[in-house]
């Protein structure tokens, strides 16, 4: 899932550009791909947004998992002392 949400934000960013260097190349202003544009921003806005939520979670679970390890392994060595 997390993959899936960073290819989505590197594909729209890509697309972004290509519809920028379009435009630009072109002169051509139509609303229409500004609208694209505004909309790929987003999209890529989104998807790293979510990207992120996704991997802050996942190092959450692996930080409190290796606290409890680390606490346990010192309960450990504590009662063999």
């Amino acid at each position: 899932m997390k993959q899936t949400f960073n290819i989505i934000s590197i594909v729209s960013i890509l697309l972004f550009l290509v519809v920028y260097i379009l435009n630009h190349l072109f002169k051509i202003d139509f609303l229409i791909k500004n609208d694209v544009a505004n909309l790929l921003v987003v999209i890529y806005l989104v998807a790293r947004l979510l990207y992120y939520r996704i991997d802050n979670l996942n190092k959450t679970k692996e930080i409190n998992s290796l606290k409890y390890q680390l606490s346990k392994n010192t309960n450990n060595s504590q009662q063999s002392i």
